[in-house]
């Protein structure tokens, strides 16, 4: 546990091969309760991450959170991205890489992650950006 941690920065840096992409599905969970009770800004970059890897309680105060994903893990697996147990928050950033995947599965991704947004109650603003659409198989949807 951190309890006075305010800020949650993780980011890693080195060029994504589809090998490390792959590599990058296997993502994490927090399971310590409480173990980031002051975080207010949280960002997880070029490894993937959903909300549902935050268990109720774990930050309790996040107002900005910022996180990557690839849409084969909402649109095949059914990965969770409701954020309705982080009752802080203001503003959600989702960073899609779109490598590898089709158009249908970014659309249907990008509209899982509208749909979690707006379900919250605190209704908080949300911006989505797509990295590798340049390698999605299907471009002419997008």
């Amino acid at each position: 546990m951190l309890p006075v941690l305010r800020f949650l920065y993780l980011h890693t840096r080195s060029r994504r091969s589809m090998e490390e992409l792959t590599q990058l599905e296997r993502g994490f969970v927090f399971t310590a309760d409480g173990a980031f009770p002051c975080v207010t800004d949280c960002t997880f970059l070029d490894f993937q991450t959903f909300p549902c890897m935050f268990p109720q309680g774990t930050m309790p105060t996040v107002r900005s959170l910022h996180f990557s994903f690839l849409p084969r893990q909402i649109f095949s697996y059914g990965f969770e991205l409701s954020m309705s147990h982080l009752p802080s928050i203001q503003q959600v950033t989702a960073d899609i890489w779109c490598h590898g995947a089709n158009a249908g599965e970014v659309k249907f991704a990008e509209t899982e992650f509208r749909r979690a947004v707006a379900d919250h109650p605190n209704l908080p603003t949300r911006l989505i950006n797509r990295y590798g659409i340049d390698r999605c198989l299907e471009k002419q949807a997008l």
